[in-house]
């Protein structure tokens, strides 16, 4: 027990110095050669992408958004159809990039978009947590679909009834957000 203690702190002690290494470097870089490594790790790296567009608070156009959203949803609801029934793993930091992008498509009043989007993900997210065997990702599923929930609240109840309608019935286990969609304004 005692090595695997001091292998992961070993482990850990490379990590700082490998940060206080980039750290160092990037220093003496030039700010055009930073924007072109940062570029360069953005397009490489899709979780990089969705932390620097995060950070730096970046506006980015609603077909963007659109974008990005099936993107993260592809990546979060990804099944092994070899695990059916098993605690298979997902991608976690996926499932709050869906959640961050379904709150700026509710915070721009993009709503049209973001209830047709918010159905694609019901289908894939609800397909997934059939496929699992614990329902592990439906506080994530859940999560997700919260910010078009609460932008919806007082939303035309016509379209709305219809959009619920149409979610309830992309919904594969019947219960994601089951009491919420039920629910009248």
């Amino acid at each position: 027990m005692r090595r695997l203690e001091e292998a992961h702190i070993a482990k850990q002690k490379l990590v700082e110095s490998r940060k206080g290494l980039i750290a160092k470097t990037l220093q003496t870089q030039r700010k055009d050669s930073l924007v072109q490594i940062l570029t360069k790790l953005c397009d490489e790296n899709i979780h990089a992408r969705w932390i620097t567009v995060a950070d730096l608070a970046m506006t980015i156009p609603i077909e963007l958004v659109l974008h990005d959203l099936r993107e993260a949803i592809q990546l979060a609801t990804q099944v092994d159809e070899n695990r059916m029934n098993h605690n298979f793993s997902f991608d976690w930091d996926a499932y709050a990039e869906v959640r961050r992008l379904m709150e700026m498509l509710a915070s721009r009043s993009a709503i049209a978009e973001a209830m047709e989007i918010a159905v694609h993900f019901m289908e894939k997210a609800s397909r997934q947590i059939e496929y699992s065997d614990e329902r592990m990702m439906l506080e994530q599923v859940e999560a997700g679909l919260q910010p078009i929930l609460e932008a919806l609240e007082n939303h035309d109840e016509t379209q709305r009834s219809a959009w619920a309608f149409r979610m309830q019935t992309a919904d594969r286990v019947g219960f994601v957000c089951h009491e919420k969609l039920k629910k009248r304004p």
